[in-house]
């Protein structure tokens, strides 16, 4: 077996050495934690003003709020997480129960900010009491509250929100995600423009927006208004009147005992209606079927008409006027609120729940 020469394993060994006091020694992340404590003797508000970050927001029985900020410069030297961390002010403040938080870039931090973009991470822990009110709002990170009793904003530009169940009213807005609320005992506003929205059940009015994805809600108590431009709509109970709109899927609702408002640009529609509505029901689409499902005991002044295909009845229908196998006016029962179904690009069926 041949031997390397000593000169050149010396040579070889030199250009390793070499080789690795040229590759950058990997940082570590750098952390920093503030920790602020506040004590309140009754109901009070929390406002939350952020830059960026994410915020998870728990509750518990006792009289405290517990704040931790947690900061995190990623793979940077000390010295320049330190500079940022300078630059990065929290400020904390209390009147009375009223607990403020605030933080922002001071303009060093403002003019590396393209930088220290995927460097710098955020992250507010916040335990509050469980009867208080929230005013949140970050610029780039998602929202997370446990169960609440009290009223509820939140607003981010750039991550999901997620709420639990909440005994008040609940407004929250997203620019770059999904919401999710497990319950609303008061009025609920969401709008989003990039992501789907699922609301498990609403008590009082809802009002649900999203640009660009689907909606699904288990049940809806009071008045709804759902709509989205890019994804369809999925609805379990309503016991009042819905409106739902969409440009872009197919609507569905399982069971309906208020007046139903329907439309899509681009897919079918089905609602089933276990109860006499108060008012009148429309169901109108470009491109898909129209399936309405109705009690036996129910009563409308039906008109049904589409221009690609046929309308079916397996009900009774009393008949006005000229009977064609694309159009259906008449009574159900002995008639009641309108029931308005048009389709230009597929066929109608009304069928026994």
């Amino acid at each position: 077996m041949k031997t390397i020469p000593i000169t050149i394993r010396r040579m070889m060994l030199l250009s390793v050495t070499a080789f690795l006091l040229t590759v950058p020694t990997l940082r570590a992340d750098t952390e920093d934690r503030i920790k602020k404590s506040f004590t309140v003797t009754g109901e009070g508000q929390l406002l939350l003003r952020a830059d960026r970050g994410s915020v998870e927001v728990g509750t518990t029985d006792g009289d405290k709020i517990e704040v931790e900020v947690i900061r995190t410069v990623k793979h940077a030297k000390a010295g320049k997480a330190a500079d940022i961390f300078k630059n990065h002010e929290v400020t904390f403040s209390q009147r009375g129960n009223d607990i403020e938080i605030r933080a922002d870039n001071q303009p060093k931090l403002k003019s590396m900010w393209n930088d220290l973009w995927r460097q710098f991470q955020v992250r507010y822990v916040i335990n509050v009491p469980r009867k208080f009110n929230l005013d949140l709002k970050t610029a780039g990170g998602s929202i997370t509250v446990a169960d609440l009793t009290g009223k509820l904003r939140g607003e981010t530009s750039g991550g999901n929100l997620r709420f639990g169940r909440v005994q008040g009213p609940v407004w929250g807005k997203s620019s770059g995600g999904s919401i999710e609320v497990v319950e609303a005992g008061g009025k609920l506003d969401a709008e989003t423009s990039g992501g789907s929205i699922r609301i498990t059940k609403a008590s009082a009015d809802a009002r649900l927006k999203t640009s660009g994805g689907n909606i699904r809600v288990g049940e809806s108590v009071s008045k709804l208004d759902a709509r989205t431009s890019g994804g369809s709509i999925r609805i379990e109970k309503a016991t009042a009147e819905v409106a739902a709109h969409t440009a872009g899927g197919d609507i569905e609702i399982e069971s309906a005992a208020g007046a139903v408002d329907a439309s899509t640009s681009g897919g079918s529609i089905t609602f089933r209606l276990s109860a006499q509505p108060k008012g009148d029901c429309r169901g109108e689409t470009s491109g898909g079927n129209i399936n309405v499902y109705l009690a036996d005991n129910l009563g409308f002044n039906l008109d049904a008409k589409t221009s690609g295909g046929r309308v079916v009845t397996d009900l009774p229908v009393t008949v006005q006027g000229e009977h064609k196998s694309s159009s259906l006016h008449g009574k159900l029962n002995a008639g009641g609120p309108n029931l308005t179904l048009r389709t230009s690009g597929g066929s109608i069926h009304l069928k026994k729940l």
